[in-house]
C-alpha cells in the first residue's frame, strides 16, 4: 500500500511538463518594519526579499530590517518606508539559489524561476534574484529572456543610478521527492 502510495506521488510531480502543475509553497505578508515573520526569508546575510508596489507594477525590493527600508530599481534607486511586503514560506529548504548568465543562455535557464512581481509597462513577469555588487549582497528584479532588457536590476548606493547585470543567482523552487517516499 505504501509502495502504491509512493508510485502515484511519483507519476502525479514527474509526468507534469507544466511547471505551474506544482506550485511553490510561498506568500506575501505585510511587512511592518522592525517586525520580520518568523517565516520571512532571507535572501542575503540580514537582508529579506521584499515586493514593494510601484506605480509600473510590484516590484521586487531588498528589505533591509535595521534600516527598516527597503531599497529596488526602477530608472535608478527607489526607497521605501510603508507599504511593503517580504516573502515567507512555511517550507524554506525547497529553495535555493542558482547561477546563471542571460548573456549564455541555456535550455530551461528559467524553470522553476520564483516569481516575484509584474511589471505592467514592460507586461513582463518579474523574478527575484541576488549579486554582490558594490561590495554588497542585494536582491532585485529580474526581467526574464528573452526581453531586450533582461537581467538582473540593481542600483549604484552612491549615485543611485541603475545598473543590469548578466550574471547572477536566480531563486528557483527546488521540487524533490516527498521526504515519507524515501523510507525503506
Amino acid at each position: 500500500m505504501f509502495k502504491t502510495l509512493c508510485i502515484i506521488i511519483l507519476i502525479h510531480f514527474g509526468s507534469s511538463s507544466d511547471v505551474d502543475a506544482v506550485k511553490a509553497n510561498y506568500y506575501w505578508r505585510d511587512y511592518s518594519p522592525g517586525d520580520i515573520p518568523y517565516d520571512a526569508v532571507e535572501g542575503c546575510p540580514g537582508r529579506f526579499i521584499g515586493q514593494v508596489h510601484h506605480i509600473k507594477g510590484d516590484l521586487v525590493a531588498n528589505i533591509y530590517p535595521h534600516s527598516e527600508i527597503a531599497v529596488t530599481e526602477e530608472g535608478g534607486r527607489v526607497i521605501y518606508s510603508k507599504n511593503m511586503r517580504i516573502f515567507c514560506t512555511p517550507t524554506p529548504q525547497l529553495y535555493r539559489w542558482e547561477k546563471i548568465n542571460v548573456a549564455k543562455p541555456f535550455e530551461d535557464q528559467m524553470t522553476n524561476a520564483v516569481k516575484g512581481g509584474f511589471q505592467a509597462n514592460l507586461n513582463e513577469n518579474l523574478f527575484i534574484g541576488k549579486a554582490i555588487h558594490e561590495g554588497e549582497c542585494k536582491i532585485g528584479k529580474i526581467i526574464p529572456m528573452p526581453h531586450a532588457l533582461k537581467g538582473l536590476w540593481l542600483w549604484y548606493n552612491e549615485n543611485g543610478n541603475k545598473d543590469r547585470l548578466d550574471e547572477f543567482y536566480i531563486l528557483k523552487y527546488n521540487m524533490t521527492v516527498p521526504q515519507f517516499c524515501t523510507a525503506h
